[in-house]
C-alpha cells in the first residue's frame, strides 16, 4: 500500500528506470504503451509524470520529484476524459492546494501528445495565471516542466522548448496538437477547442460573458474553483443541478488529516477556511441555518469523544421532486452511518432503494418525507413490504404542526411560537446540536452526549452532505418566527434542493423518532471538557 504522506520516491523512480529499460530493449512495446496511454491518460501520468514542490526543501526532499496520483485525483482525470469523449460541460469544485491545475496541465499534455489535432484551451482572470516565464504558479509553466521531464521516447519528435513552447501556446510539430491560453475578457475567443479548461472561474469577472463565448468555442468546458462566496455565476452553476459536479475535499487528500486541519484553523481565519477550505459557499453570508464550522466539527465527533454509538437504528428517506435526487440515510444512535444519493430512475425505482437500506440494518423506525408528491406510493408501498417485520412507520410533515407546540424552547416562548413549521423545528433541533457538539469538540463544553450529532468519515456522500446542511437560510414570519428557507426560495438564489440534508434532519426529528437508549461514553477524553 503507497504511503500518499511520505511515498517512497526512490522505490517509483527505480521502477520507472526499470519499466524504461524494458521499453528501450523491446521497441515494440514503445507502441503498446503508447496505445494504452491514449486510452488510459491517468496511467500515464502516474508512470512518467513528474511535478514540483518547493516546499520540499525544507524537508530536506527534492523539489523535482515523481507526480504520484492518489485515487481521488485518478478519479478526476478520469471524470475529465470522459466528459471530453461525452462531448460535455463539467464544473470541479475544491479545496485550496489541491493539485488540480497540475492534474489539468499534465491530462492536456498527454492529450497533445497522443491525439492528432487535439486542441485545449486554459483561461483564468489574470494573463500571469495563465503563462508567466519561470514562474512555476503559472499555468503554461507547469505543463513546460511536465513536457520536459518526460522521457524523450514519448517527446514529440522535433519538439524544442525554446521554438515551440512560446508565451500561451504550445505546439506539437509531430501531429499537429496545441494547448494555447487565455485570459480575462478574452477567454473563448481563440478558437475552437477539442476541450477547455477554466481555472478558478470563480473569481473571473463578468463570467456569463466567458460562458458565452466558450458555447461557441468548445463541447466541452470544465469549470475548476475554489469557492468566492455565492453571489457569482460560478456558484450558481454548482447548485443548479444541470451541470455534472466533481468535489475534491482536503479529507479527499490522505496526505491531510485533523492536525493539518487544526493548523488551518490556528492560521487562517474563519472565513477563509470556511470557504477555501471547507468548500462553504456561504461562509460570509449572515443567517445561514447552520454554520459550516459547526458541521465540520460533527464529522467522526463520536470518535473524538470517546462516545459509542448505541440506540435506536433509524433509516430516512427524501423521495426529492421530479428531477432531483432521491436521498436515504441511517443512524445508530447519534452517529450518521450512511447518506445515499440516487439521480437516476422514479419514485417507484426509489421506494424499493431506499426500503433496502433499511431492511438490511433491521431499522427500528422508518421515517419519510411525506408531504412530496409522491407520499401516497410511499404509503401504499411500506404497506405491503413492512409487511410481518418489527418496524415502526413514521411518516414526516414538515408543513404540519409542531411537535410539542406547547412546550417552552427558549426566551420563555412556546414551541408554536418559536417556529413557523415543524420543517423548521427539525431543521433548529439538527442545528442546537450541531452547535452542541461543536462546542464539546472545539471548545472543551461538556454537554449532555444525546443531545449531540456525529457524523461517519465513512459516509459515501460526507461532503455533499456538509455541504449541504449549510446551505439553507434562516427566515422569519410576519410574526418573527424562525422558519427555514424553501426549496422554491433556494432555487430562485441558483440552489438545488437539498434533498441529502433534508433526509438527514429526518433522521434527528424529535418527534418522528422513539428516544434513544442513553450513548455510552467509552473513553473520557480529559482534553475536550468530559470530566
Amino acid at each position: 500500500m503507497i504511503d500518499y504522506k511520505n511515498p517512497d520516491y526512490t522505490s517509483v523512480l527505480k521502477k520507472r528506470a526499470d519499466k524504461l529499460q524494458k521499453i528501450r530493449s523491446e521497441p515494440k512495446l514503445l507502441a503498446a504503451c503508447k496505445i494504452h496511454y491514449k486510452r488510459h491518460p491517468w496511467d500515464f501520468i502516474n508512470d512518467w509524470g513528474m511535478t514540483f514542490e518547493p516546499r520540499n526543501i525544507e524537508n530536506s526532499l527534492p523539489p523535482t520529484i515523481p507526480f504520484v496520483l492518489f485515487p481521488r485525483q485518478i478519479e478526476f482525470v478520469q471524470w475529465m476524459h470522459d466528459h471530453w469523449r461525452r462531448g460535455k460541460r463539467g464544473l470541479a469544485d475544491k479545496t485550496r492546494d489541491s493539485g488540480f491545475t497540475w492534474l489539468a496541465g499534465s491530462y492536456a499534455s498527454t492529450m497533445w501528445l497522443f491525439y492528432d489535432g487535439f486542441t485545449v484551451g486554459f483561461g483564468s482572470r489574470k494573463q500571469d495565471l495563465v503563462d508567466k516565464k519561470g514562474d512555476p504558479d503559472s499555468i503554461f509553466e507547469k505543463i513546460r516542466f511536465f513536457i520536459a521531464n518526460l522521457p524523450k521516447e514519448f517527446r514529440p519528435v522535433g519538439y524544442i522548448e525554446r521554438e515551440n513552447a512560446t508565451f500561451m501556446k504550445i505546439t506539437n510539430p509531430d501531429n499537429g496538437a496545441t494547448i494555447t491560453g487565455e485570459a480575462g475578457y478574452d477567454i473563448g475567443r481563440g478558437g475552437r477547442k477539442s476541450i477547455y479548461i477554466v481555472d478558478e472561474k470563480a473569481f473571473i469577472e463578468r463570467q456569463e460573458v466567458t460562458d458565452a463565448a466558450l458555447s461557441q468555442t468548445t463541447n466541452c468546458q470544465i469549470d475548476i474553483s475554489t469557492p468566492n462566496g455565492n453571489g457569482n455565476k460560478f456558484y450558481k452553476d454548482r447548485h443548479s443541478g444541470k451541470i455534472d459536479v466533481f468535489t475534491f475535499h482536503w479529507r479527499d487528500d490522505p496526505r491531510k488529516d485533523d492536525e493539518w486541519y487544526e493548523k488551518q484553523k490556528s492560521e487562517q481565519d474563519e472565513v477563509t477556511v470556511a470557504q477555501e477550505i471547507d468548500i462553504d459557499y456561504n461562509a460570509s453570508v449572515e443567517n445561514i441555518f447552520i454554520p459550516s464550522k459547526w458541521i465540520q466539527a460533527c464529522v467522526d465527533a463520536h470518535i473524538k469523544l470517546g462516545i459509542e454509538p448505541v440506540g435506536v437504528d433509524v433509516v430516512a428517506f427524501d423521495p426529492a421532486d421530479t428531477g432531483d435526487a432521491r436521498a436515504r440515510g441511517h443512524r445508530k444512535g447519534i452517529v450518521t452511518i450512511a447518506a445515499d444519493m440516487k439521480k437516476d430512475g422514479d419514485i417507484t425505482d426509489a421506494m424499493p432503494w431506499a426500503f433496502e437500506l433499511a431492511d438490511n440494518v433491521k431499522a427500528d423506525v422508518f421515517t419519510y418525507d411525506a408531504d412530496g408528491m409522491g407520499a401516497p406510493s410511499m404509503k401504499l408501498y411500506l404497506k405491503s413490504a413492512t409487511h410481518g417485520k418489527k418496524m415502526t412507520i413514521i411518516p414526516f410533515y414538515g408543513s404540519g404542526s409542531k411537535h410539542e407546540p406547547g412546550k417552552k424552547y427558549r426566551d420563555n416562548k412556546s414551541n408554536n411560537d418559536t417556529f413557523v413549521n415543524r420543517r423548521a423545528q427539525a431543521w433548529m433541533n439538527v442545528r442546537d446540536r450541531c452547535e452542541n457538539t461543536y462546542l464539546a469538540v472545539v471548545k472543551g463544553q461538556y454537554k449532555d452526549p444525546d443531545e449531540l450529532i456525529s457524523i461517519s468519515s465513512e459516509c459515501k456522500n460526507l461532503t455533499e452532505l456538509c455541504s449541504e446542511l449549510s446551505r439553507p437560510m434562516r427566515v422569519y414570519d410576519s410574526k418573527g418566527r424562525i422558519g427555514v428557507e424553501s426549496k422554491e426560495q433556494m432555487k430562485k438564489r441558483g440552489v438545488d434542493s437539498p434533498n441529502l440534508a433534508d433526509q438527514f434532519v429526518y433522521l434527528y426529528d424529535p418527534g418522528a423518532v422513539p428516544k434513544i437508549k442513553k450513548t455510552r461514553i467509552t473513553e473520557i477524553p480529559k482534553a475536550v471538557g468530559y470530566f
